[in-house]
């Protein structure tokens, strides 16, 4: 309906699952709608703008240990001898 125009908004809510299949998050986001032109339903293709970067570890969902008392992750980090071989 509106293919050259644009809006901003603040990002709100982003949950905390991905999903599987596509590899997409939902999220959800305030939009001033001041003249009324979007509508509930309407689709929408959304540009998120951090300024914020963190690294990250990202591990797949099988490298979880479910346990009843708490999950766990095993990481294994490679050390160097003065020489700079691996131990």
């Amino acid at each position: 309906m509106f293919p050259q125009a644009s809006w901003e908004g603040t990002l709100t809510t982003v949950n905390s699952e991905v999903d599987v299949a596509t590899r997409n998050i939902r999220v959800r986001a305030t939009v001033p709608n001041a003249d009324g032109r979007l509508r509930a339903g309407m689709f929408a293709n959304v540009e998120l703008l951090s300024p914020e970067k963190r690294s990250v570890l990202v591990i797949p969902a099988t490298a979880v240990l479910y346990a009843p008392y708490g999950d766990s992750v095993f990481a294994l980090e490679e050390k160097r001898d003065p020489a700079g071989n691996p131990t």
